[in-house]
């Protein structure tokens, strides 16, 4: 068999031809260590630098730190930098900045580098305090990242001291954490908390007590403040106290609105008194008593108990004494005070005072998502509080509030509508716009092409990609081909058949007809369906108003599996109109900026990464930003106009160029962006004759040096 000669000069080539195979083969291998092309040089790599020291010298170059040490808040932001996500800092930082989490003793010990022995020998020693129950031992993180990094921070003899991160909100006597979060928070079963609480009911000293029955249960904030466990005020809601266990409905919701209608001082439902006033929690008003009422409306009690009877208005008992909001007492004084008017001076307008209060049944209806026959239903049930004002009917916003502006059921019905929706939709999720758009798409830019054959049924997808149309109808309910449901038929367009192939393994697999040939057809069927940051790219516009607009239904997406594209006709020709038509671009801010700072825009751009994140860097106070200002004509104390900077209107923030610099060479050093390239010859490496090169710099070896 006679070998490749291809590279081989021509002069050679014939007389090696001539040869034996086994001469040939020796002939070849000498010519080519003859002729060997020079090895590529080796560049020099970059000196390695210590995270902290390169942010210090990018954002204190001329700065002595010996003579002028850092302040708190330049060691803040120093902190704040250093530990951004992508590499460790060898500096401590100063604060612990994570999420509080319980610890297992093992971890502990994993952490600390020790055995589960040593770890137990500092919790008994009390060095490191843990939360013991029974045999359930946890510690907080905080205090195992305090031990380890800051040792001069103590955790107190009662859990006051600086090691404790302040990551939860002051406890409340009537607020609890659901029995379920808490056992999650601590890494235990849910039953495991209950039977902590058997333990301790009947014992004097309760270490651990939760209130509530069934899915209601939840452990009191006092005994999670007590045991030093986190939570967050988000967690907390009012639950129902041991003793409403077997009380009746009506009893229930008397002490559920005694929890909600206290006076600012704390006090038990059970503890409230007949002469105590009450305030309601939710708008912060009085709660009268009759007497009161009587005394405010010039009448008797038992007048005033009559007339508020007459007039429906709802009242409430508590500390068995019935009380009657401020907003109805105001309303029964109007109402009297016209039915007076009319009788003595009938041609005098009646009083109709705005009420903000109050809304609308429809509108309650619309904000609780539900219709308003069941929002009827639910006054009818006393699920919540119906208010007749001027023979109409009203709810009060802070009942709203407290019922919530949408109903579980109210969701879970809109989910099973959707889950509905989907089912029927049988994972074909191109839509009417989808086709128009390419229609006018492809008549713009091949108006030759027969606009029939642009769009393909399920046997004629089946025979262009050669299968059967069982298999194109179960790829498409996989939603690995896009398509639309027209009756009983399917439209598919011919592009996306064979960009189905291009990201889809499975759909090359089952369609072997469908499989690019080379990678230059692989490429032209990929060049026509874009990214976000793509079409971000081509409009002139930021990513996160891309994904905007997308969410808005403005440009439509089309998904391979869990690939998410833009096709070329959303943004090019009859496209592109429509959508400068529909999404006008923001006018430019005008603002007062200097050369030091950078907008959120650029500073994404530097740093290759998104708008969000540089945002979420800027409140954690790794990057330093303000909020953007213009100059406008002001007069002053002395009645002289001047020029003073004001905020703009639409909370724009310029961020300080320095830290954005120290940020970026940070993520160089770590290898999350590519570094600066320096270009050097061949001859500069040779004689030794190139740059010095920076940690976040590497060099680039080029034929000729360019001019710039």
């Amino acid at each position: 068999m006679a070998l490749d000669l291809e590279g081989v000069p021509p002069q050679w080539r014939e007389r090696i031809a001539s040869l034996p195979v086994e001469q040939q083969e020796i002939m070849l291998r000498g010519m080519a260590a003859v002729f060997k092309a020079p090895a590529e040089p080796k560049l020099p790599e970059p000196p390695s630098v210590d995270d902290g020291d390169l942010v210090r010298q990018a954002l204190y170059p001329r700065r002595d730190l010996a003579d002028e040490p850092l302040s708190a808040r330049e060691q803040a932001e120093f902190d704040a930098l250093v530990a951004t996500p992508g590499g460790e800092s060898t500096a401590a930082p100063g604060v612990y900045n994570q999420p509080v989490k319980m610890l297992t003793v093992g971890e502990v010990a994993q952490a600390l580098g020790i055995s589960s022995t040593g770890v137990r020998r500092l919790i008994k020693s009390r060095r490191l305090p843990a939360f013991t129950m029974f045999k359930t031992v946890r510690v907080r993180s905080d205090l195992v990242w305090a031990l380890q990094n800051r040792p001069d921070l103590t955790p107190g003899l009662i859990g006051d001291g600086p090691a404790y991160r302040p990551n939860h909100c002051a406890m409340d006597p009537f607020k609890g954490v659901p029995v379920e979060q808490v056992a999650a928070q601590l890494r235990v079963h849910p039953q495991t908390l209950r039977r902590w609480d058997r333990h301790y009911r009947n014992n004097e000293i309760k270490m651990w007590s939760h209130a509530g029955r069934g899915e209601e249960a939840a452990v009191m904030s006092k005994t999670l403040s007590l045991h030093h466990i986190p939570f967050e005020k988000s967690q907390l809601r009012f639950v129902s106290r041991l003793d409403m266990h077997g009380a009746s409905p009506e009893v229930k919701r008397t002490i559920a609105d005694a929890l909600r209608r206290i006076d600012r001082a704390p006090v038990r439902p059970d503890q409230v008194r007949r002469n105590q006033r009450l305030s309601d929690a939710a708008t912060g008003q009085r709660l009268f008593t009759y007497p009161e009422v009587a005394a405010f409306l010039h009448l008797t009690p038992s007048g005033a108990r009559k007339a508020i009877m007459s007039a429906g208005i709802p009242v409430q008992i508590l500390g068995g004494v019935a009380r009657v909001r401020y907003d109805d007492m105001v309303h029964l004084m109007l109402t009297r005070h016209n039915k007076a008017l009319r009788k003595n001076q009938p041609r005098m307008p009646a009083v109709k005072p705005d009420i903000p209060q109050l809304i609308p049944i429809a509108e309650a209806a619309n904000r609780m998502g539900v219709t308003v026959r069941t929002v009827r239903r639910w006054i009818a049930a006393k699920k919540i509080v119906g208010v007749i004002r001027d023979e109409a009917l009203w709810i009060r916003v802070a009942d709203l509030q407290t019922h919530g502006e949408r109903d579980e059921l109210s969701t879970r019905r809109d989910r099973r509508r959707a889950q509905a929706a989907e089912t029927v939709a049988r994972g074909a999720t191109l839509t009417g716009g989808h086709i128009a758009s390419f229609l006018h798409w492809l008549r713009y830019t091949s108006p030759e092409v027969d606009l029939h054959d642009a769009l393909h049924t399920r046997s004629s997808a089946a025979e262009l990609g050669g299968c059967r149309p069982v298999v194109i109808e179960n790829l498409v309910r996989e939603g690995l081909i896009p398509a639309q449901r027209y009756g009983r038929e399917l439209r598919i367009r011919t592009m996306d058949l064979y960009a189905a192939a291009v990201f889809s393994a499975k759909v090359a697999r089952m369609c072997p007809k469908l499989k690019p040939k080379d990678v230059r057809e692989r490429h032209s069927v990929v060049g026509e369906y874009l990214s976000f940051e793509q079409v971000a790219a081509r409009l002139k516009r930021p990513v996160s108003e891309v994904r905007r607009l997308v969410a808005d239904k403005v440009l439509l997406t089309v998904r391979f599996g869990q690939v998410h594209r833009l096709h070329v006709s959303e943004i090019e020709g009859p496209g592109l109109v429509r959508f400068k038509k529909i999404a006008e671009p923001y006018p430019p801010l005008k603002y007062h900026r200097s050369f030091s700072q950078m907008t959120v825009n650029e500073a994404a751009d530097e740093l290759g990464l998104s708008e969000r994140t540089v945002l979420r860097w800027v409140r954690s106070g790794a990057l330093l930003g303000a909020y953007a200002s213009r100059k406008k004509w002001r007069w002053n104390s002395y009645g002289v106009p001047v020029k003073v900077d004001v905020p703009t209107n639409r909370g724009g923030a310029l961020l300080s160029a320095r830290t954005v610099i120290a940020a970026r060479r940070l993520r160089q050093v770590r290898g999350l962006q590519p570094r600066d390239l320096i270009e050097v010859t061949r001859g500069q490496l040779s004689a030794g004759n190139y740059p010095e090169l920076k940690p976040w710099q590497e060099f680039m070896l080029v034929d000729d040096l360019s001019v710039a």
